[in-house]
């Protein structure tokens, strides 16, 4: 591990979230300040830390057991959004509506991995508990919590799948939009490059 200051390392479960329409059909256009179409629990937030791609996959490997490391990372097993998940409003300088990991394995394993990466690169926080999660978007302060009780969205997320894909990290500047990502597993990173590929020339369609 390097200390960099200014460069971040940021460990994700990348997510297939399959929504049967646009994201952005789902918020007035008003209140969105950007979309996440890039969907991933974030694992590990490192501030000023260049944490070795190499060294994670060591790391991630003492941590679960390859059954379990198997699991995590299985894009076959694709569940109904509820039943991973609750909607749910961060609020900070800018409102996020997110999808809130409910108790399972996936919560667990990357509460897990959170721990001990925290612990063995002294890794500190913002936020006083690891909470794992999905954004869905970054909206203006104080319009999120319309969104809970939105019936569109309901629906929509009733109808809703969610598999978890690949473990990657990135590298770079907060807030900085072409951070270099590396993938550590490849079970759907093709898959997942031509999706996201599509879901930015729909959004683009709708601008």
């Amino acid at each position: 591990m390097k200390t960099t200051e200014g460069i971040n390392s940021c460990l994700m479960l990348a997510v297939n979230l399959n929504l049967p329409v646009d994201l952005g059909s789902l918020f007035d256009s008003e209140d969105v300040t950007e979309l996440e179409l890039d969907s991933h629990v974030t694992i590990l937030y490192a501030k000023d830390k260049t944490i070795e791609k190499d060294e994670l996959v060591k790391d991630i490997g003492l941590i679960l057991d390859p059954e379990r490391f198997a699991f995590l990372v299985d894009p076959e097993h694709e569940y109904s959004v509820f039943d991973m998940c609750e909607l749910s409003v961060f609020e900070n300088d800018d409102d996020f509506l997110v999808l809130k990991l409910k108790d399972s394995w996936y919560k667990t394993y990357c509460t897990m991995i959170n721990k001990a990466l925290t612990t063995k690169y002294d890794v500190s926080s913002d936020f006083s508990r690891y909470t794992p999660h999905i954004t869905l978007a970054k909206l203006v302060k104080g319009s999120g919590k319309k969104y809970l009780g939105s019936e569109k969205i309901d629906l929509v997320l009733k109808d809703s799948l969610i598999s978890f894909e690949d473990l990657l990290v990135s590298y770079g500047a907060e807030g900085e939009e072409d951070r270099k990502q590396y993938y550590l597993t490849h079970n759907s990173c093709i898959q997942r490059y031509f999706r996201l590929d599509n879901l930015r020339k729909a959004e683009n369609e709708l601008k």
